[in-house]
Parts: structure tokens; sequence; C-alpha cells
């Protein structure tokens, strides 16, 4: 389940490539939590990181290595992360570029702070490491290295200049422990925090809630949650279990959402104060499987695909579930290219970053994202003339 996850991170990256713009400028010993504990916060998803005026990205265009974007909420205009108009943006001399040699996927990109982080998940010849550097790509230096026999599971959480991860460590035995753990991004050092357990019983990192982190085990009686508190260094009793056949449950925006298919609701939890509330949703005959992401404001989307194919393809359909105001509504902005609902991949304050339709790469030959922004209530609202379209200079 982690190696997927974090396989799954990489994948997305490589599968979103981005397409060419013009210049613009722009050995782990346990130790103990840090006694004062600041609020945790989503570190990002390993592909998009916003910030209060726009958006950095990584993203791979070429074999070897990846580049850095960022797209500008003001100017609606994504562009290299790089100063030099008469850059080629492929080698070393560039803010954008970064050598991935070897590399199968795109490295991760994080929020570091006051700056980025990106995640290299290690080769053949190298071990897993993270750079840190300004928001302009420059100042980069390495902020950890991991052993070769360690992977991140692919979630990652910001307290302060503190980064806390899953990750799996595979043994001479071939057998996988889990850990979590601390980087120390100032003072540039990783250290293992807590055992997680080992493979068939291990606890996965997967959100957060003010000070505290919250991770979920698979067991016979279903997901079961629990809360960890930093400044304790310890996991609490299970707060939780999703015991529905399915256990698709899902941890965002500082909230637990469960589904329960068979009576077509779905239950959103605080984490922080354990409030409830449950809202039901109706699919369009033809279409199940439900899977449930997070969107903003204690808002869910949910989705769900056509049980019968054509031509092979599967449709999509999302809705909106409003737990306040208990309303499930239909999303129907879609794709052009494959008539698919628009996702949000990232937000700046009240927009959303979207991609309004997809193109053929001519580069590369693989869909690439044709962005734009929307704003949150145009959103929700599936208003088509609300998009904002970016300017990518291609």
């Amino acid at each position: 389940m982690l190696t997927t996850r974090i396989s799954a991170l990489f994948l997305c990256g490589a599968l979103a490539a981005c397409c060419l713009t013009g210049c613009g400028g722009k050995t782990a010993a346990s130790t103990a939590a840090p006694s004062g504990s600041a609020a945790v916060v989503s570190a990002g998803d390993g592909v998009y990181v916003p910030t209060e005026e726009g958006v950095y990205e990584l993203q791979s265009i070429s074999p070897g290595s990846a580049n850095l974007f960022y797209t500008d909420a003001a100017t609606k205009s994504r562009i290299f992360l790089c100063a030099d108009p008469g850059c080629s943006h492929d080698s070393d001399r560039c803010t954008s570029y970064i050598a991935t040699p070897g590399a199968s996927f795109p490295p991760l990109l994080l929020r570091a702070g006051d700056g980025l982080l990106v995640f290299f998940a290690g080769t053949d010849e190298e071990a897993p490491r993270a750079m840190t550097m300004d928001f302009d790509g420059s100042n980069r230096r390495t902020a950890f290295t991991l052993s070769a026999n360690q992977q991140p599971a692919g979630s990652f959480f910001l307290a302060g200049d503190r980064l806390y991860f899953d990750l799996m460590e595979t043994g001479e035995n071939g057998q996988n422990s889990y850990q979590l753990w601390c980087a120390d991004l100032s003072a540039g050092k990783a250290e293992a925090l807590l055992d997680l357990g080992v493979d068939g019983a291990y606890y996965a990192l997967c959100g957060c809630a003010g000070d505290e982190l919250c991770f979920q085990q698979v067991t016979e009686e279903g997901l079961r949650y629990c809360m960890y508190s930093l400044r304790d260094n310890k996991l609490e009793q299970p707060f939780y279990t999703d015991s529905s056949e399915s256990g698709s449950s899902l941890v965002g925006g500082g909230y637990l959402f469960t589904i329960d298919e068979t009576a077509r609701t779905v239950t959103r939890l605080d984490l922080a104060t354990g409030e409830q509330l449950t809202c039901s949703f109706s699919l369009k005959e033809g279409y199940g499987t439900p899977s449930l992401r997070y969107l903003f404001d204690g808002k869910l989307l949910l989705t769900a695909a056509s049980t019968q194919s054509t031509g092979g393809s599967y449709d999509l359909c999302a809705y909106v579930l409003d737990f306040p105001a208990g309303s499930c509504t239909e999303m129907t902005l879609r794709t052009p290219f494959n008539d698919r609902p628009v996702m949000v991949l990232s937000q700046v304050g009240e927009l959303c970053l979207v991609a309004s339709d997809y193109r053929i790469d001519s580069g590369t030959g693989l869909p690439a994202n044709v962005y734009a922004f929307l704003s949150r209530q145009n959103y929700l609202n599936s208003n088509p003339d609300g998009y904002l379209p970016v300017n990518d200079c291609v």
C-alpha cells in the first residue's frame, strides 16, 4: 500500500507532462519530538506547491531531467522558473533545471517553510535524498539523505521548519518495516521518531489537524484511525474504524470522510473537534464505485465511473458535497479533450488552478494540461464563463 502511494505520486508527475514556456523572473536514531509543537500543514501533493501569489510545479519535459515552472495568479502566465530570456532550460546553468539521471519518474516537489524542497526517490547509483532551495530556484543545498533501503511512503507534513513523513525500510531478509521520520530543515538532518510496524501490521501517515498527525492502519475490522501527538511523541488510542465494505475513506483539510455506499451517504468528521456531519448523495443511473477527493472549505468532490464501457473507455461524473448545507450538486464542467470532469489541481487564495482542457504535447506526444484559473464559486457553480485562461507561452 505504501509503495503504491509514492509510486502514484511520481507517476502523476510523469503523466502530467508540461509544455515549454517562455522565460520570466520569478542511519537514524530515535529522537524526541520538539517541546513546542507548531501547527501542522500539508507540505504538498508532490506535484504542485501553492503560495499566496502563484503555483510552483516540477515536471519532466525531456529524459534525464525535470524543470521547475511557476504559474502567476496575477498575470495568468506560466513560465520556466528562470530569469534569463536567452536560456534553453536544459543545463545546470538554469535555475529551473534539475538533473535526474537514471530516474524513472520526476522528483517530488514540496513546500519547505520559506522555500521549496525537491525529493529524489533514488536510483541504483544514488540513495534517496532531499534538496531545498529558495523560491527563485537558487541557493540549492542538500536537506537530508536516506539509506538506499529506505523510501518515503508519499505523505509529507510541515510544522515550522520540521518535515514529517513516513517511510518504508527494507531489511536484509526482505521484510519491510515502517517508521515516522522528522527532518529538521534548518539543521539539515533527519531522524526516526517512531516505529510504525512491519508488513501486515503497520500505520500509514494520512493527514493532520492542529498540532497532531493522523494515521491509518489496515485491520481485520477495517481501516482504523488514530492521532499522533507531536508534543508527546506517541500514537493515541484509535478514534474511528471504517468498517465499510469499500473502505474508501479519505483524510483531507483536517477532516475524515467516510462513505456508506449502501445508504448513499458520506460522513465528515472534524479531526480537531470530533463534530460529525452527514451528506446524502445520488448517482446517475449506470454509474457506481464512488471515489472521494477533498476540495476546500470542508467540501468534497465525489466521482463515479460508468458501469459499462464504450469502446474500452469509461465515463466519469462528479458531484460536490456541501456538508453544512447537506447538498449534492453535479459538476457539469468537463474537458473537451476527453469529456471528463474538470479537477482542481491547486489553489491560490480564492482562485483554483484547473486543467480546463488537454492537448497533445509536440515534444513528448503525451497529453498536456491547458491551464486556467477559476474562482472557487465559479467552480462550485460549474460556470463555464468563469475561466481565466493561463498564457503558457507555447
